[in-house]
C-alpha cells in the first residue's frame, strides 16, 4: 500500500468517503499493508475470552463478545489505493467470536467519521440480539424499533474533520466539515445514572450510561462494556432490554461493578481495531 506517514489521520476515499490511517491502532496497515507484522495476540485474547465466561457462567450471568468491523473493512471499495487482499486480525478468533461484516455495506457508515452511524448500528443490534436469543426475528425487531425509536435529521461533526486528524488544506475541508445524518433516539428511556454508586459513575473523564426502559421486550438487565461506537448502536440495542447499563471498563472487565449491578446479561462490544492495541493484558 502507499506510504502515508505524511498525513495527520485523515485519508481521502472515493466518492466522498474519508478514513483513519495513522492511528494508534494502525487500522489501514493492519488490514491491507501486507508487511505490517499485527501486534493482535490472539492466544491470550481468547484464553481471557475463556476465563470471562467462565467467571460470568459462575455467576448464572450470560456472556456475549461481539465486533463492530472497522470501516476500511466494510467500505475497503472506496480506498483510494488498490489491494490484493484483506487481513484481519479477526481471522484468529472467528471460531470464538460471530461476526457480521457480511449484513453491512458503505451506506452503514458515515462517509466523513471513522465510525459506524445509527443505520448501521441498528443493523448490528439486530444480529446481536439474534445472537443471544434466536427465537428474536426481524419482525419482532422492526415492530419495537417503529414503537420506542424516534428519527431525528441533524448535522454531524465528524471526527475526521477535526483539526488534529485534518491532513489536507482548509480549503478541502469544507465539502466535508458536516453530514446530513438520521439519529435514532429511544423516546422511552428513562435516565437513572444518579442510582449508581459515586465509584462507577465515571471511568477517568467517561461518563457512565444507566437507563430504564419500561417498553423493553424482556424484563433483563444488561450490562455493556463499551467504546465510542456503542454510541451508534445504544437507542437500537436499548429496545430489547427493561435496563442497560453502559461502561467504559477500557477492557479491565470491572468484576466489582458486576457484583454490584447483577446483570442478566453481559455484552462485550469493541471496535475491531481495537483488538491490535492489546488492551486486554490489564486483566491478566
Amino acid at each position: 500500500m502507499p506510504d502515508y506517514k505524511n498525513l495527520k489521520k485523515t485519508l481521502k476515499g472515493r466518492k466522498g468517503f474519508l478514513f483513519l490511517i495513522n492511528d494508534s491502532n494502525n487500522e489501514i496497515r493492519q488490514h491491507f499493508d501486507l508487511s505490517y507484522k499485527n501486534n493482535f495476540n490472539d492466544s491470550l485474547f481468547i484464553k481471557i475470552l475463556n476465563f470471562k465466561a467462565d467467571f460470568c457462567r459462575g455467576k448464572k450471568i450470560k456472556y456475549h463478545f461481539f465486533l463492530i468491523p472497522d470501516k476500511s473493512v466494510v467500505c475497503k471499495d472506496l480506498l483510494p489505493f488498490k489491494f490484493s487482499q484483506i487481513k484481519r486480525n479477526y481471522d484468529n478468533i472467528s471460531n470464538s467470536v460471530p461476526d457480521f461484516v457480511t449484513k453491512l455495506d458503505h451506506t452503514h457508515y458515515f462517509k466523513n467519521d471513522s465510525h459506524i452511524n445509527y443505520e448501521g448500528g441498528k443493523e448490528l443490534a439486530y444480529y446481536y440480539l439474534n445472537h443471544l436469543d434466536n427465537s428474536f426475528k426481524r419482525k419482532d425487531y422492526t415492530k419495537l424499533i417503529n414503537d420506542q425509536i424516534s428519527l431525528v435529521d441533524r448535522l454531524y461533526v465528524c471526527d475526521l474533520t477535526m483539526p488534529k486528524n485534518w491532513s489536507y488544506s482548509e480549503e478541502e475541508k469544507d465539502e466535508y466539515l458536516n453530514e446530513d445524518i438520521i439519529s435514532f433516539n429511544n423516546k422511552f428511556l428513562v435516565d437513572i445514572k444518579e442510582n449508581l454508586p459515586k465509584n462507577f459513575k465515571f471511568v477517568m473523564s467517561r461518563e457512565t450510561e444507566y437507563y430504564h426502559n419500561p417498553e423493553g421486550f424482556k424484563d433483563l438487565r444488561v450490562l455493556i462494556f463499551r467504546d465510542s461506537s456503542t454510541n451508534l448502536i445504544r437507542d437500537s440495542l436499548s429496545v430489547y432490554f427493561k435496563e442497560i447499563l453502559l461502561y467504559w471498563d477500557k477492557w479491565s472487565f470491572t468484576p466489582e461493578l458486576i457484583d454490584w449491578y447483577k446483570p442478566d446479561i453481559i455484552l462485550e462490544i469493541r471496535t475491531e481495531r481495537f483488538l491490535e492495541n492489546n488492551f486486554f493484558k490489564r486483566i491478566c
